[in-house]
């Protein structure tokens, strides 16, 4: 059975992480994005996403 990219799924263990918020401010803060609202939001929520991710394998080591 072949397996897919499996889902984000935002983990509510990481909102008590401290320091979990502001990290997710600063990434947010960190990419600049031009063009209509919703490919700015588009943009920086897979910024964010891959940011966490990256940030969950390394700091967290929880794989989800």
């Amino acid at each position: 059975m072949e397996k897919g990219n499996v889902s984000f799924r935002f983990e509510n263990m990481w909102l008590k992480v401290e320091g979990f918020s502001h990290l997710v401010k600063k990434w947010w803060e960190e990419v600049a994005v031009e063009g209509f609202a919703s490919y700015v939001i588009a943009r920086k929520l897979k910024y964010v996403k891959e940011a966490i991710k990256k940030w969950n394998k390394e700091v967290s080591g929880i794989l989800s």
